[in-house]
């Protein structure tokens, strides 16, 4: 069952953090042991994916007042760095279809483990709506989703439920399943 309470922690996270971070050089920012419950450390497709999971939830009052202020945090920051924003999108794109691409080369154990890269696999998603990403880039990604399609085992929906609505099957195809072992390992 979806909570949202780490989402909601996230969205405060974001409302002040955004503004250091995209003007830092750390690709992954650190937080520090204050906001262990939600994320050691931010980057804006933790920030995309906490939004885009929070529009599945009723909010109260009050945690519609800190996702709203966390909104025009992120769009403040935005417009005063658009430049820096962008880049940093960029580099974060690449650096998970990296990651993602190396889990597909690797040996996959354990059921947990492709849903904790679904994560990685809708970041890349989110982030590719949000900036603009480089042909090479967007290149790279048909070519991961193609590997990842030849193992792929259509199942049920990797995440909580209440969030499937947000997920078309026939464009997020990689959260309805599992991946298949490579044959012989």
């Amino acid at each position: 069952m979806y909570n949202s309470a780490s989402d909601i922690a996230i969205a405060q996270i974001t409302g002040k953090v955004i503004d250091d971070y995209v003007n830092s050089e750390a690709l992954f920012y650190p937080l520090g042991a204050g906001s262990a419950a939600a994320i050691s450390e931010f980057t804006i497709g933790a920030w995309l994916e906490c939004a885009w999971r929070l529009a599945t939830v009723t909010l109260d009052a009050g945690q519609n007042t800190l996702l709203t202020a966390a909104k025009a945090a992120v769009q403040s920051a935005r417009a005063k760095a658009q430049p820096l924003y962008e880049q940093k999108a960029r580099r974060e794109f690449k650096s998970r279809l990296d990651s993602f691409s190396w889990y597909l080369d690797g040996e996959q154990s354990g059921p947990g483990s492709y849903t904790t890269q679904a994560h990685t696999r809708l970041k890349l998603e989110l982030l590719k709506h949000d900036v603009i990403q480089t042909e090479l880039e967007l290149r790279r990604l048909d070519g991961v989703d193609n590997r990842l399609r030849s193992r792929f085992a259509n199942g049920p929906f990797v995440f909580e439920s209440e969030v499937a609505s947000l997920a078309p099957k026939n464009s997020m195809w990689w959260l309805y399943g599992s991946i298949r072992p490579i044959p012989g390992s």
